[in-house]
């Protein structure tokens, strides 16, 4: 008999499930997400491979939730489910053709492989009971965070005025809230030095290291395009949860001689390159070169050991890589061939929220393009499970989302969304964009503030959102 491991996998309130290949065995019918045990490894172990393997996703593995035996043709197995929970990472189909996220209510709508099938019943029956609990939930730390949460207006949120003042008061509250008081106040020596320099299609890649702070080197991937003058138009681009900046040129990490397909249009440099702009691409602490090295770090894609670090310190991780962000640009300003009025920041998931945070409160950027990130704090981080790295002590007793953003105003900003972007949900992303256009309508800019909205889940949108960006710069 052979152990084959089950994911029973819900995210806000929908259960995923994968579709087999019809050139498979049992092809087209529906399963839970999972695979088989390797000798000499774990069930959990194993859970956490196959996700990783089969969809690019980090997962964690909870309470057992039940097992199935069957016969098939071709030998018994013994199914083993695991509430399983998503960490990090956007979805991809590697091995199955079609994923979704469905309502218990929708279970009978799929035809399942017969192993799974005693799964379906016990989901219909024990998780719509857990759903209905007997008594009002006054038990549950989530509960009283949320009725708090619901019960107060942030401080410094925006209801009209004069914009300037208002972000005069907002912007060092968002700083404190960050740590950025704790960031050093005298800047060390950049003491940039060049790892090789190679021509691109798009015009030439070299790598580069500098000197953020005392032992807090930043690799970076510096694009400029070919057959353009300088100075150069320039985004600063950043990766988010992901095997790290590489990413942005689509190479290996291990091996930058070797390509890499990249998909969800996360190549941002090359992009950049296209378009006839240079780019920046850095590599953001705890992410690829960045990873911790020293500690064992295995939650969350590596960001837990940086993020409580940085607490005891009394910074942030946020703090601390927009701290970077602001390094770069004083890099970029050294070169003298950057065109300064013209410099964005731009990244997706983690880095978007960089994007977003460095756009409030470093006054060089001239544009911000965030991606997957931008949301309510409510319908997002305080509702959605999600990596440590997103947090800020007190910040929402200050600003909600929209209201840091608009710190940004009236410069040009354009958000990227996916409709089915699972932890930054499509509604409060509107509900959010709403309130920011308040705000760029008051600093007399409605038309430098655009929403665009891809057809899938998280990840970039290239051609939308430089269809919006480009214009507002010009271009």
């Amino acid at each position: 008999m052979k152990d084959v491991t089950a994911a029973i996998l819900i995210h806000s309130d929908r259960l995923l499930i994968a579709r087999r290949r019809p050139d498979t065995r049992h092809g087209n019918d529906w399963e839970f997400p999972g695979g088989k045990v390797e000798a000499g490894e774990s069930p959990q172990d194993c859970l956490c491979r196959e996700m990783l393997e089969e969809f690019g996703v980090t997962v964690e593995v909870g309470d057992f939730f039940a097992t199935s035996e069957y016969r098939y043709d071709h030998g018994c197995i013994r199914l083993l489910a695991y509430r399983t929970r998503w960490i990090a990472g956007a979805f991809q189909l590697r091995v199955h053709d079609e994923l979704r996220w469905i309502a218990l209510d929708e279970l009978d709508a799929f035809v399942f492989l017969p192993a799974d099938r005693p799964l379906v019943t016990l989901l219909k029956s024990i998780l719509r009971n857990e759903k209905m609990p007997q008594t009002e939930d006054r038990l549950s730390p989530s509960a009283n965070h949320h009725y708090l949460m619901n019960n107060q207006t942030p401080r410094l949120t925006f209801t009209g005025g004069d914009v300037r003042e208002w972000q005069q008061a907002l912007r060092p509250a968002v700083a404190q809230c960050l740590g950025m008081g704790n960031m050093p106040t005298t800047r060390v020596d950049l003491a940039p030095r060049s790892i090789w320099k190679r021509r691109h299609e798009f015009g030439t890649i070299e790598k580069i290291i500098f000197t953020s702070e005392a032992f807090a080197d930043v690799p970076a991937y510096l694009c400029l395009p070919k057959d353009v003058a300088p100075p150069y138009p320039t985004f600063i681009c950043l990766q988010g949860h992901s095997t790290g900046a590489h990413v942005s040129i689509a190479v290996q990490r291990d091996d930058e001689t070797l390509p890499l397909e990249v998909a969800g249009d996360r190549d941002f440099g090359i992009g950049c390159m296209k378009r006839g702009m240079a780019a920046l691409c850095i590599e953001q602490r705890s992410f690829g070169a960045r990873r911790e090295l020293r500690l064992d770090d295995s939650n969350c894609a590596g960001c837990h050991q940086a993020t409580v670090h940085a607490l005891m310190l009394g910074r942030t991780l946020i703090g601390e890589r927009v701290y970077d962000v602001d390094r770069g640009i004083d890099y970029l300003e050294s070169r003298g061939d950057i065109d300064m009025t013209s410099l964005g920041v731009m990244g997706n998931s983690g880095g978007g929220t960089i994007s977003l945070f460095a756009a409030a409160l470093l006054p060089r950027l001239r544009a911000a393009m965030p991606s997957c990130y931008f949301c309510t704090f409510a319908d997002s981080v305080m509702s959605i499970y999600h990596c440590l790295d997103n947090y800020a002590p007190g910040l929402l007793l200050v600003a909600e989302m929209a209201d840091v953003l608009g710190c940004f105003a009236p410069r040009p900003v354009t958000i990227v969304a996916g409709v089915e972007d699972a932890i930054f949900p499509i509604a409060g992303v509107r509900k959010a964009f709403a309130q920011l256009q308040k705000i760029y309508a008051a600093a007399g800019a409605p038309e430098n503030c655009r929403l665009v909205v891809g057809p899938e889940g998280h990840r970039f949108y290239a051609e939308q959102g430089w269809s919006a960006m480009l214009p507002m710069l010009g271009r």
